[in-house]
């Protein structure tokens, strides 16, 4: 019988049939790891029941068998065992070091040897093999020792190397070990000390006032009336039960001896409230380590490669523009696609085509660079299949972190070729950050920040968060850090603390100013600082988050103090860098209307995230592109020396991350708030009063009279004219102002109008004067 023959067209069957492919089991990374720690757990459970006489004839054989080994350190084993059943599963990739365990087993053997030297005959086998003292381990331990030296000091050899042992096993250094012990004693004997002080300035006072200690040891006590004097009288009270009769017909010597056993009776009860934070110092201040934070590592996946790469080109072709894929530069979140164009064609024909391009390659966001800067291809950004993971640790443990020792130096992310981004906000010198929600802006925060915090002790860095949804900044508050608490909220008492922080930043820059004139040829204040160091000033990072936002509740609430709010943040861009001072400038939606051409003039440098559309985008970065990005890190940064915006994945930092760096500082230090802020923000004068910057109401300022001119040739005035006209600070312009206002030559505050002017002529003032006298 023939062959059945196959239909045409049809392929012929083969012959050689593949095996199918063999099913593979695999098992998650560390699982051995993992199981031998439980397994541990469960010896040690063993072993401690069979150590009690219980558990059945399994434990109480191991219970005897660690007893002969080691004698009574059966007992401590447990312990050491739980201990580094804890690190297998703390350490990230859930192994202990080999050295640690053999440091481990050292400890042991020592501890074995110690117990050996405190039985009747340290060098009697029979004793130790019964279980007592050391065992059979401790046994060797201690004859090898006694063989050398007597048993007192073969015990203190045992005990320091059981030390060098435990703070090499813990990572714990000597010196910090001395520290820890030095500062203990000093606070204790420095809190006697001012116990001692802020009681006999008690004694000694006889009024109501509240008692200041200025730092630790410099015996200073400023005596302040306070409103409340309650708490006082208690301390007053407890002072008052002793009757001085009993003090009287005792020698001098006796009456002193009792008078300073009151003063510290009546120390040790006096309130907390009645003492105010001591300074701290930051000298031993110790930084937060990189291995608190997370070391999440997972590489993208872009998919296949050269099937899209023949996508691109035959979508090309398929409009007449051909051009072949060169090669392909994988970032964290996107693989770009170098293009070759052809010679003649236009490139913006290629960048018109993103639509088609996204919808022959299946995918949602497609960004087309043309041309990639300094190169000749196009760039067609492909969103990769997974996206890699972009810890912030991975980028302070980069060598481009460890190059870039500038004191603001911030991790920002990874670049389209997968390389760490950092950046040094000195050099930007001011930053705007826009989003939309969900975009990473608030993790970019964090991420900034914390980098920071890192480096730099609160001397270094000085931060002002204003928060207005009140829940971005909760971590940060009472910071060490801090110049100023977080204001946060839009409630007229927190838009009130930040108008007037920032017209004390203003102050502020003025016055490092004016001491480097004083100093002579200073240009910045890292030169300052480089030389004067015993005068040295921390640098200032004042992070506005939800700009727009501020503005607009400022707007509607305080007409007056929104001026003095944005001239404030326009000074501080224009004339901050040189002091130190520097902005981060946050907002979901950029408009043109609160980013006017002077403060967009002196923030080059802007973060854009994903935006609503090409206008928001424009206004961020000067180009259109960031409408078009994918969200969560997703961004594109433009800075004084690039030309074109970059794409950049940025850092992630979780906010149980932030919360743990936060608390680790907060151990180490209260908050060290600026003492004359912290008294211009308890003041309760209105913001537009300003400050008294020349003299009090009865001086007269040098340039009132001219401005009184300049206001009746104007027929209107406002603070912000008079800061133009004669080129003096906007808080030296609303005192002018406000002396005018007293002297009835302007009407009161008009919303955000300038002011209406109530004479017509300088003879009506000279009528009045006269008419007066």
């Amino acid at each position: 019988m023939s062959a059945k023959k196959r239909g045409p067209g049809r392929p012929p069957k083969s012959k050689n049939k593949k095996p199918a492919a063999t099913a593979v089991h695999t098992v998650p990374s560390h699982f051995w790891s993992q199981v031998g720690a439980i397994l541990l757990a469960v010896v040690t459970a063993m072993l401690v029941a069979g150590l009690f006489g219980m558990g059945g004839v399994l434990p109480l054989s191991l219970a005897n068998g660690v007893r002969w080994l080691v004698g009574w350190t059966a007992f401590i084993i447990p312990i050491v065992f739980a201990i580094q059943i804890v690190q297998v599963f703390r350490q990230p990739d859930s192994r202990i070091p080999a050295v640690i365990w053999v440091s481990t087993v050292m400890f042991v053997a020592l501890f074995a040897g110690t117990f050996q030297l405190v039985v009747s005959d340290p060098m009697s086998l029979e004793i130790a093999k019964t279980g007592n003292g050391g065992g059979v381990i401790g046994w060797a331990v201690a004859d090898l020792a006694l063989r050398f030296v007597n048993i007192p000091i073969a015990g203190l050899i045992f005990v320091a190397l059981m030390l060098i042992l435990l703070m090499f096993i813990f990572s714990i250094s000597p010196k910090a070990v001395i520290d820890a012990i030095h500062d203990f004693i000093g606070n204790e004997e420095s809190s006697d000390r001012q116990n001692e002080k802020v009681a006999t300035a008690l004694i000694d006072n006889p009024g109501n006032h509240k008692i200041k200690i200025g730092g630790l040891g410099s015996g200073e006590i400023e005596k302040e009336p306070i409103a409340d004097v309650e708490t006082n009288k208690k301390s007053h009270r407890l002072l008052a039960k002793h009757d001085d009769k009993e003090l009287e017909g005792k020698d001098k010597k006796t009456l002193k001896e009792t008078k300073r056993e009151l003063v510290v009776n009546a120390a040790n009860k006096i309130e907390k409230a009645d003492v105010e934070p001591v300074v701290i110092n930051n000298s031993n201040w110790k930084l937060p380590q990189v291995k608190e934070l997370s070391d999440e590592h997972r590489k993208a996946d872009p998919g296949d490669m050269q099937l899209r790469a023949q996508q691109i080109e035959s979508t090309l072709a398929e409009f007449s523009i051909g051009g072949s894929v060169h090669h392909v530069n994988v970032g964290p979140r996107i693989a770009q696609y170098c293009l070759i164009p052809p010679r003649g064609v236009q490139l913006s024909k290629i960048s018109s085509l993103r639509q088609e391009l996204s919808s022959h390659l299946q995918v949602e966001n497609l960004r087309i660079e043309a041309p990639i800067p300094g190169q000749s291809y196009v760039g067609i950004e492909v969103p990769n299949k997974k996206p890699a993971s972009v810890s912030l640790r991975s980028i302070l443990e980069s060598e481009e972190w460890a190059k870039e020792q500038a004191p603001l130096a911030f991790a920002v992310g990874l670049n389209i070729t997968g390389s760490p981004i950092v950046l040094n906000l000195a050099e930007l010198p001011h930053l705007l950050v826009a989003g939309t929600t969900g975009s990473g802006k608030s993790v970019m925060m964090n991420v900034l920040v914390t980098s920071m915090l890192f480096r730099n002790t609160p001397d270094d860095v000085k931060f002002v968060l204003v928060d207005p949804k009140g829940n971005e900044t909760s971590s940060y508050v009472d910071m060490p850090h801090l110049i100023a608490p977080v204001i946060s909220g839009t409630s007229p008492d927190e838009l009130t603390k930040l108008v007037k922080t920032v017209q004390w930043l203003t102050e502020e820059m003025d016055r490092r100013y004016d001491v480097f004139k004083e100093h002579g040829g200073i240009r910045n204040l890292a030169d300052f600082n480089r030389r004067f160091p015993d005068e040295k000033m921390p640098y200032i990072v004042v992070v506005i988050d939800e700009y727009t936002d501020v503005m607009d509740s400022l707007k509607s609430t305080r007409p007056t103090d929104k001026e003095i709010f944005a001239t404030c943040v326009q000074r501080i861009a224009q004339k901050g860098r040189a002091a130190g001072v520097h902005e981060v400038i946050m907002m979901q939606a950029p408009r043109a209307v609160y980013i006017q051409g002077a403060l967009k003039a002196n923030i080059p440098a802007g973060f854009a995230f994903a935006v609503a559309n090409k206008r928001e985008s424009i206004q961020i970065i000067n180009t259109a592109g960031a409408e078009t990005l994918m969200g969560q890190g997703d961004m594109l940064m433009l800075t004084q020396k690039l030309k074109n915006p970059r794409r950049v994945q940025s850092a992630f930092i979780s906010d149980k991350e932030v919360e743990r760096i936060i608390t680790e500082l907060k151990m180490q230090s209260g908050p060290q708030y600026d003492e004359a802020l912290l008294a211009r923000l308890s003041d309760n004068t209105p913001v537009n009063g300003g400050v008294a910057i020349h003299g009090g109401d009865n001086e007269k300022d040098a340039y009132y009279d001219q401005a009184v001119e300049y206001a009746i040739e104007l027929g209107k005035i406002s603070a912000s004219l008079i800061q133009r006209r004669f080129k003096v600070g906007f808080n030296r312009g609303a005192s002018i102002l406000d002396m005018m206002e007293r002297n009835g030559i302007v009407g009161p505050i008009n919303g955000s109008k300038p002011r209406e002017v109530l004479v017509s002529s300088l003879d009506e003032l000279r009528n009045d004067d006269t008419s007066e006298e």
